[in-house]
């Protein structure tokens, strides 16, 4: 260390000894400092000695530099965010004893019912393409807000602990249309023996269909010529995602 603070000493003495000269020889100044200081590096055996010795190194140490430096890390963080997964369902506060049984799924023969669904990207597409002519003719009016769950038909209301994800609806003209996307964490067949129980109980008839693992519930009611349509498919960890459309009735 006393050595290289000699270094240092020296070297800073030469550059000074060079800006000491007048305005006369500042167009040689450059030149001038650098003949001084490579005077006296070698003309000093110390310093040349300590210049020419190698660097020394400590490799236990050499993983340690920049320790505290922000670097990317090598691999994804595997917490940075949370599992998809559905909370625990209502079932408990569902007394399931009490609810209807929805019929077994017909799954012979065409569902134009299903083929709309998989092709809808929109819930205001596919209100369009309902068989309620009243209800399809009122999509184009639609207007999205989550508060039209606020106002579906007593047949067909938010289902309890529903996660709302769209909704939209119209009561433009003769119009009265409900649309939403929802998920919840109970079981598929809980779902549909809740709303077939609802229908049934608010006049509605009800028609089962399901294509694979997509189930279609849907029905009319006679007198006022109201019509429900609910979509239904397993989700991704658990519970089931739905679309639901209502036309009429209150």
């Amino acid at each position: 260390m006393t050595r290289i603070i000699a270094i240092i000493v020296t070297i800073a003495g030469a550059l000074a000894l060079t800006g000491c000269d007048g305005a006369s020889h500042r167009a040689s100044s450059g030149s001038a400092s650098i003949t001084v200081a490579e005077t006296a590096l070698t003309d000093n055996p110390g310093i040349a000695a300590a210049l020419q010795n190698p660097v020394m190194t400590d490799s236990s140490l050499s993983d340690k530099s920049n320790d505290t430096a922000i670097r990317p890390p090598d691999r994804p963080r595997a917490d940075t965010v949370p599992a998809d997964r559905a909370a625990p369902g209502p079932e408990a506060t569902i007394d399931t004893a009490q609810l209807m049984k929805a019929p077994p799924p017909v799954t012979s023969g065409t569902c134009h019912q299903c083929q709309v669904a998989r092709n809808s990207l929109t819930l205001g597409a596919l209100a369009a393409q309902q068989p309620d002519e009243r209800a399809a003719g009122c999509a184009a009016d639609l207007r999205y807000s989550a508060s039209w769950t606020l106002h579906l038909p007593k047949g067909a209301p938010l289902f309890p602990d529903a996660r709302v994800t769209e909704a939209a609806g119209t009561d433009k003209g003769v119009c009265a249309l409900r649309v939403a996307s929802f998920w919840t964490a109970t079981p598929m067949k809980t779902v549909l023996d809740w709303y077939y129980t609802r229908a049934k109980n608010a006049g509605y008839n009800a028609e089962h269909r399901a294509i694979g693992q997509e189930h279609i519930l849907s029905g009319m009611r006679k007198g006022d010529d109201s019509s429900y349509a609910l979509f239904l498919k397993p989700r991704s960890g658990g519970g089931t995602e739905i679309d639901l459309v209502a036309s009429g009735g209150s």
